[in-house]
């Protein structure tokens, strides 16, 4: 800035002397003077080797600016490399700071974890204050079960928007891991540090408002204030006010060197009382007898926040050494509205809810020892069912009633025989299911009338006359998926019904022939590689 000065100054001058044809000894010592802190010597060279003294006066003003920069360092001789990296690293941290927009900030710095986090916020204050609002962004935390119970206390507490905490014994040890009681209530602590904290800060500041306004005297100490609050980013004022968040989602990932076996949850269901959704995941030691641990627990109500109508619970058991036994409990006795048992090699069958039962949704995927599915739901509330990549799978016989929504068989590459009675069943996704015979009695055996979205991708055997047939009795089909079904030749589709539907025919080799009743309301149509030379014949209706 005082080199800038100093050079519109001197130009000026230098302007004004040459229209003046003034004496050039004079313009001389003129220049020198305005430059003392430079060599008279210098001044005088650059003055005899430029054409006019406005352009000898921009010369010397760089180098009175770089003297400047010299001086404020300290004199500090850096290499030219050394001063590259620095433009470098100042390019960076001024894009930053005004090219990238904040919501974009927040999901790099939500990728980081907590040391890394740590680590950044050690490089600059402008990063350590982005980071301290980051804290309370995160909203996904990460706990080793090798932490000191001091360290899991103050991480949960730091991080007080963090709602959801991920268990992980993958790093841990019988030798690092502390006792699960401790290491649990340590957990429990940090939450309830959390409130005491926000209330402390709030009693804090309504103190130095009522303060403030005693001591206000005139408009100017007014100001002042307003200025001194508005001195922080506005998000940052506003997540200050917020609430802390309770810890309601928790993800437990088992080891073989540090497992999650029965008092490791007895310990994490006593210590954690407001977990809504518990997830365990290759967690050997958990079997039946630890099912009735899950079926005594009942999350309690935080007492900052208002008492909810109805509680959605959710349970993952996946891959464990959950049996038969175990599941029937679960379903009988539990009080989850969402169940996933997937990936269990003791379950060969599923059982139906009862009427009673809150369950509504029910995931059971990729059950290596599942042949046969024979489910009642009638009467219950189970809207979707997630079958997919059971590949041992033969055969799957549902029946259901008006709350039965949403079926997902994909993967399912050995299932033959599939007979649905669902009269409310809107979405059907059976892609990948390779032996899927659509012909005859079976395709009689789908009371599927209220169908709105069918997926047979890939689905090799399907042939012309069962899935036209199918079609055929779909009213209210809107979405249809038959891309990869290598055996179709001709297709007839329905959309006289609704607009916005879909028709994707991807890769039917020889498929030549399509007929669409009612293509006004068709707004998507894909038929890429569909009859081979000649191409596919599109009628539209």
């Amino acid at each position: 800035m005082r080199g800038f000065q100093l050079r519109e100054e001197a130009a000026g001058a230098a302007r004004a002397q040459n229209s003046s044809e003034g004496d050039t000894a004079l313009v001389v010592d003129q220049v020198c003077a305005m430059f003392d802190a430079l060599d008279a010597g210098l001044v005088r060279d650059v003055l005899e080797q430029t054409r006019d003294t406005e352009e000898a006066v921009a010369i010397l003003s760089s180098i009175m600016h770089d003297n400047d920069h010299d001086d404020h360092d300290d004199h500090d001789d850096r290499g030219d490399h050394e001063a590259s990296a620095s433009d470098s690293v100042d390019y960076i941290t001024s894009m930053w700071d005004d090219v990238v927009p904040l919501d974009c900030k927040r999901i790099i710095w939500g990728m980081l974890s907590s040391k890394d986090m740590a680590r950044a916020a050690g490089t600059s204050r402008e990063w350590a204050q982005f980071a301290e609002e980051m804290r309370t962004w995160r909203t996904f935390l990460v706990v080793q079960r090798s932490l000191k119970p001091l360290a899991v206390e103050g991480l949960v507490r730091s991080h007080d928007q963090a709602e959801k905490i991920k268990i992980d014994y993958r790093k841990a040890s019988s030798s690092t891991a502390t006792d699960a009681g401790l290491f649990y209530r340590q957990i429990r602590r940090g939450q309830e540090a959390r409130l005491d904290a926000f209330e402390e800060d709030e009693n804090n500041e309504n103190d130095e408002n009522d303060e403030n306004d005693e001591n206000d005297e005139n408009d100017e100490n007014d100001e002042n204030d307003e200025n001194d609050g508005d001195s922080l980013p506005r998000h940052r004022q506003l997540l200050r006010r917020q609430p802390p968040k309770v810890c309601r989602d928790v993800l437990v990932n088992s080891s073989d060197a540090c497992r999650f076996d029965k008092y490791e949850l007895e310990s994490l269901l006593d210590a954690l009382e407001y977990i809504e959704r518990l997830s365990i995941v290759d967690s050997s030691s958990i079997d039946d007898e630890a099912v009735r641990f899950l079926l005594g627990y009942r999350p309690a109500h935080h007492p900052n926040e208002q008492e909810r109508q109805e509680l959605s619970l959710s349970l993952s058991l996946l891959n464990t050494r959950l049996s038969n036994t175990g599941l029937k409990e679960l379903v009988l006795n539990g009080r989850w509205s969402t169940l996933d048992v997937s990936r269990n090699r003791r379950l060969t069958e599923l059982v139906s809810p009862p009427a009673r039962c809150p369950l509504r949704a029910l995931t059971a995927k990729s059950l290596p020892n599942l042949t046969k599915i024979n489910l009642s739901l009638g009467g219950t509330r189970v809207g979707t069912l997630d079958l997919s990549e059971n590949h041992q799978l033969g055969e799957c016989i549902i029946t259901a009633t008006d709350s039965f929504r949403e079926l997902n068989l994909s993967g399912c590459k050995n299932l033959r025989m599939l007979m649905l009675d669902c009269p409310s069943l809107e979405t059907l996704i059976a892609a990948r299911c390779r032996r899927l015979q659509l012909v005859g009695g079976y395709v009689n055996g789908l009371n599927i009338p209220r169908l709105v979205t069918l997926n047979v991708n890939a689905c090799r055997d399907v042939s012309d006359e069962g899935l036209n047939l199918l079609v055929d009795k779909l009213r209210h089909l809107r979405h249809l998926n038959v891309g990869g079904c290598i055996r179709l030749t001709r297709l007839n589709v329905d959309f006289r019904q609704a607009p916005g539907c879909t028709l994707d025919a991807y890769g039917c080799g020889r498929l030549g022939h399509v007929e669409i009743r009612g293509s006004s309301g068709l707004v998507k149509l894909v038929t890429a590689g569909c009859g081979g030379a000649d191409g596919v014949r599109v009628i539209k209706l």
